[in-house]
């Protein structure tokens, strides 16, 4: 039986329907195949719980994913995954389908779009992975950890003039 769960990401509530049973197969076996040597480095560190993980562990496991990850990849993965979510901003009165919306809806919002991206992977796989805590945790770590749109890089002297948009609130994942 396909399900779908909502969850609020920023200013937006997104809503994820699953996958049909084929197609997620296919989505779960490129995943396995992409992230399996980063997710094992990332969780590796989760063990003793992800606040306490050295730096040099997520190192490993960005640098892992960044020599494998095929260049357009990750477009396609959002190109398989927002067929099935909508989103509204005004309590669910219009509902509207992230495929049609997401080049405008993401443009300048890279970290909404992989917590949405997030979500919609538990959603469709969180049955197979059981109790998926540590890949929430690992996931959610890689957000947290990435700097901010508005974060001054070292040396700065300046403020930052990003917009106060791009630090979305986090959500749990």
């Amino acid at each position: 039986m396909i399900e779908q769960q909502e969850k609020e990401i920023g200013k937006t509530t997104y809503r994820v329907r699953q996958l049909g049973a084929s197609k997620g197969a296919r989505l779960l076996t490129r995943l396995y195949k992409l992230l399996g040597p980063s997710l094992a480095d990332l969780l590796r560190g989760v063990g003793a719980g992800l606040g306490d993980m050295p730096v040099y562990m997520l190192a490993d496991a960005l640098k892992t994913l960044a020599e494998r990850l095929p260049d357009g990849e990750l477009e396609t993965l959002i190109d398989d995954l927002a067929p099935t979510t909508e989103i509204t901003r005004d309590g669910g009165a219009h509902w509207l389908q992230l495929k049609n919306e997401k080049e405008l809806h993401f443009a300048g919002n890279y970290r909404e779009m992989f917590m949405w991206l997030g979500f919609a992977l538990e959603v469709n796989f969180s049955s197979f992975l059981g109790d998926s805590t540590s890949l929430r945790e690992a996931f959610a770590g890689l957000i947290a950890r990435a700097p901010s749109a508005s974060q001054s890089p070292k040396g700065s002297t300046g403020a930052s003039t990003e917009s106060q948009a791009a630090n979305v609130t986090q959500a749990g994942l």
